[in-house]
């Protein structure tokens, strides 16, 4: 017999979509270096078994099916992460923090790289272990309304960076010079 997931609280999706559940360092590093690791294993060592699901629309009343590829890396990420936290609100909120995580240094790579936080290597990007650190327990304080008119959160560009140089030891004023 299968068990069945418990649904979440309203309480704790919004504690998840708002990053109020902090990760730690460790973790977040620990569960990168394991998927990088799978990464490099030949695809015959991964969890190769196909997930199908059914989504109902409510309003029209057509079922859609789905199947998963688990070639697809972020079906294997899923995988990883599902083992490492079983607990439903834990994987979510960190699976969404990862994903945040990756967005925010993609999409702010110039600026951090001015900031001293990431550095270009030729093969390789290097992060700041306190950069990480941050974006770890950092909520999500920027909200945006999507096309749909839904807030969403993200990470605050500037609350990253003060946070950032707190941990390194150094003044808020003196990323604020040097963004001027």
């Amino acid at each position: 017999m299968k068990k069945k997931r418990k649904l979440i609280k309203r309480k704790d999706f919004k504690k998840i979509h708002r990053g109020l559940i902090p990760w730690s360092r460790t973790e977040f590093n620990k569960v990168t270096q394991e998927f990088h690791g799978l990464l490099q294993k030949p695809k015959d060592d991964w969890n190769l078994k196909r997930h199908q699901f059914s989504i109902l629309d409510d309003e029209t009343g057509k079922v859609e099916n789905y199947q998963i590829n688990p070639f697809n890396n972020s079906a294997q990420f899923s995988e990883l992460m599902l083992k490492k936290y079983p607990d439903e609100t834990e994987f979510m909120a960190h699976s969404l923090r990862h994903a945040e995580i990756m967005m925010f240094i993609n999409d702010s790579k110039e600026d951090l790289i001015k900031e001293g936080f990431l550095i270009q290597e030729e093969k390789e990007l290097l992060i700041k272990e306190e950069l990480i650190e941050s974006l770890c327990v950092l909520p999500f304080s920027f909200k945006i309304l999507n096309e749909d008119g839904e807030e969403e959160f993200h990470f605050s560009y500037q609350e990253v960076v003060d946070r950032t140089w707190k941990t390194i030891g150094k003044k808020n004023t003196d990323s604020k010079e040097k963004l001027e």
